[in-house]
């Protein structure tokens, strides 16, 4: 894993003992060492399902990490998919994500330290899309006979 090497006497000219110990570590041997910032990531949402067309909202946040991103199977609209801290994010579904019903957002994180020793972080959520329902009248009166 590493190198240790000691040199005994004088050292450079000057009198006297001297002990000079060379250590080299091997560069995986840091690689070893925990993450000091662990990368967290939050997806709260309100419902795991909506109607139609209408807007669902998430809470996310990142923490350990820079930013992170939100994508989504969908074709629908974000509020905001760069994701820097906490924040309450919208969707609205498409007309074409209502005919697949099921649509998967995800969450990554970026590297935090860049070096390996850290890893970015990813969650999934689902959010199942109902069809509209029609709306019908309601008659002010009903009439028996």
């Amino acid at each position: 894993m590493g190198t240790v090497s000691a040199k005994k006497g004088p050292v450079d000219g000057c009198k006297g003992l001297f002990i000079v110990i060379l250590l080299l570590v091997a560069s995986s041997a840091w690689a070893q060492l925990p993450c000091q910032s662990p990368v967290s990531l939050t997806f709260d949402a309100s419902s795991p399902q909506t109607c139609a067309q209408s807007p669902v909202s998430y809470t996310l946040d990142v923490t350990g990490a820079t930013s992170a991103t939100l994508t989504s199977t969908g074709s629908g609209t974000f509020s905001q998919q760069l994701i820097e801290a906490r924040v309450i994010v919208s969707y609205t579904p498409s007309a074409a994500d209502m005919l697949l019903s099921t649509i998967t957002f995800t969450f990554q994180s970026d590297d935090p330290d860049r070096t390996g020793v850290c890893l970015a972080k990813q969650l999934a959520q689902q959010l199942t899309i109902s069809p509209p329902t029609p709306c019908l009248p309601i008659s002010a009166a009903l009439i028996y006979r």
